[in-house]
């Protein structure tokens, strides 16, 4: 093979190598998320909302449809999915909305590790369904109180 053509061989594996990582990132981001509509995987990311600076994915176009008639029906699962694919992060606890500190604690919300002040409300939150621990740590006030915000692009995940 001549080495002009091994050359131009060579760069093509790369940019193919190089586009197909850049590709996947998003997808590994995707990983494990659900439909906050039918509770489905993510699987495309063609299928969003854009929502708060950020985008919350959907399982199809139809449940994209779906929030955007209603989202306010939605918002703390939308939040809680802006928290979970790494969008945004968390500040402060959602409940005090002081920074918390060496005696704050975590509670893993549906994939979120969210940073609470003191063990007794975390205990309290834990025995909640599903459902009420979403709407109670990210409800509009919370994500307030949490000092939730957008990640910035070159910051550290």
């Amino acid at each position: 093979m001549h080495l002009g053509l091994r050359m131009t061989f060579l760069t093509c594996v790369l940019l193919l190598a190089m586009a197909t990582g850049a590709d996947r990132k998003p997808e590994k981001l995707l990983r494990g998320v659900k439909c906050l509509i039918d509770k489905k995987s993510v699987t495309n990311r063609k299928s969003f909302v854009p929502y708060k600076q950020g985008k919350v994915y959907f399982c199809c176009q139809d449940c994209a449809r779906q929030f955007q008639r209603a989202p306010s029906k939605y918002k703390a699962w939308a939040n809680h999915h802006l928290v979970l694919t790494k969008q945004y992060v968390q500040k402060a606890c959602p409940l005090s909305g002081e920074t918390p500190d060496e005696d704050s604690v975590v509670l893993k919300v549906a994939g979120v590790d969210v940073d609470l002040l003191c063990a007794g409300c975390r205990d309290d939150i834990a025995k909640l369904p599903l459902m009420k621990q979403i709407q109670m740590l990210f409800d509009e006030e919370a994500f307030k109180e949490g000092k939730f915000e957008l990640r910035r692009k070159n910051a550290k995940k």
